[in-house]
């Protein structure tokens, strides 16, 4: 573990030029002591790299050193598979460092019997450093914008939905082919308006952090490799996926305000009919509740015919109040969603719904419904407001 000892110099301070709304400000701000630039409050989330041995742990600091000072060539300190294991940690838990353009295999170290790992950054020059502290402040800045319409009475649930909601209606997915190098990271979700399934979990980790939510990225396979989160509410682990939440294009050229819950606070059942959870970096924690998932929270859960028509009408009416153009409403079997529609496509079958809708709301509009969440069990009714 040749340079695994190498003291961390104390944190210095840089000076740099921030644009703002064409005006150019001089700024001093403090280094990370382990990187050439600025970290700010909550970019790190800490979980898998507390689970390592104290030796795996001690190269996870070096090498976090080794990133966080751009160094180009650095000698092997542990066999490829460890190596990759703390490589990517690092990745999943610094959320503030750029990924890496490319890792390769060097010359052999006759002396340390190591072989040279080098590196190649996407900042790859003198001024690398003063970059990515130039991009960490304009994301500090949006986040404290985001964070300002946190309220004292709001629960950990309320604040997960305001992420969640925030980052579906002011971030474009990126296409998976993409070539966009900021994509993956929050400075592309944030401040570009463009995110990979990478991009969207770091940011919403880095907004947890600063709400004092506990968290974790996790990744697996799904059709590609694809990377989420894992957030704890009230005592409880449950998954969050922003990503695969974002509604389909059709349906956002209509309703823009449109946002889907599907993989809103899931349990690991949830997840695994469609993917496999990975497991070899950290064992993720188990997520076994409901009890704040959106649909039971929120009473849009049909878990029987006879309820049908009543959590219809709350969704529809709650919606109606909140000036939404959609509801989205679930059903716990496929026996359930199969005779619920069948009910509600039945000649009158949609008229105790309306009854209600109009006693709860004043509100006369005209409903309908699709089928495009039906794989999941969720009826989307839309809502048309008469003029």
């Amino acid at each position: 573990m040749a340079g695994c000892d190498r003291k961390v110099e104390p944190a210095d301070v840089t000076t740099f030029h921030v644009i703002s709304d064409g005006v150019t400000v001089e700024e001093s701000v403090a280094k990370s002591s382990y990187a050439d630039f600025y970290i700010p409050e909550g970019m790190v989330t800490v979980y898998g790299s507390a689970k390592l041995s104290p030796e795996l742990y001690a190269i996870y600091e070096q090498t976090r050193d080794d990133l966080g000072h751009f160094r180009k060539s650095v000698l092997l300190p542990t066999d490829t598979m460890n190596y990759t294991k703390v490589l990517d940690i690092i990745r999943f838990e610094e959320l503030s460092f750029f990924p890496l353009r490319d890792r390769s295999i060097g010359d052999y170290d006759a002396a340390t019997g190591a072989y040279a790992i080098n590196f190649k950054y996407y900042s790859d020059n003198e001024n690398a450093g003063e970059t990515m502290t130039r991009m960490n402040l304009e994301i500090e800045a949006k986040a404290e914008e985001i964070m300002s319409a946190i309220t004292p009475d709001m629960t950990d649930y309320d604040k997960l939905k305001y992420f969640h909601d925030y980052l579906i209606t002011n971030c474009a997915t990126d296409d998976s082919g993409s070539n966009d190098i900021y994509s993956a990271t929050i400075y592309g979700t944030l401040i570009k308006g463009k995110a990979l399934c990478e991009g969207y979990a770091k940011t919403f980790s880095y907004l947890c952090n600063l709400a004092g939510i506990e968290n974790c990225l996790v990744s697996g396979m799904v059709n590609l490799p694809h990377m989420w989160n894992m957030v704890k509410v009230n005592g409880r682990w449950y998954h969050l996926d922003v990503t695969y939440d974002v509604p389909y294009e059709n349906i956002v050229f209509e309703h823009p305000d449109f946002v889907s819950y599907q993989f809103f606070l899931v349990p690991d059942e949830v997840m695994e009919n469609d993917r496999v959870i990975d497991h070899v970096l950290y064992d993720p924690p188990t997520a076994d509740a409901t009890a704040d998932n959106y649909f039971y929270k929120e009473g849009y859960l049909i878990e029987d015919l006879s309820q049908a028509n009543s959590v219809i009408s709350h969704g529809i009416s709650d919606a109606i109040k909140e000036g939404k153009t959609y509801a989205l409403i679930k059903c716990a079997s496929t026996d359930v969603f199969l005779k619920t529609t069948d009910n509600i496509s039945d000649a009158g079958g949609f008229d105790e719904i309306n009854a209600s809708i109009l006693s709860e709301t004043g509100v006369n509009a005209i409903y309908s419904s699709s089928d495009y969440y039906s794989g999941y069990r969720i009826l989307t009714f839309f809502i048309h407001y008469s003029t």
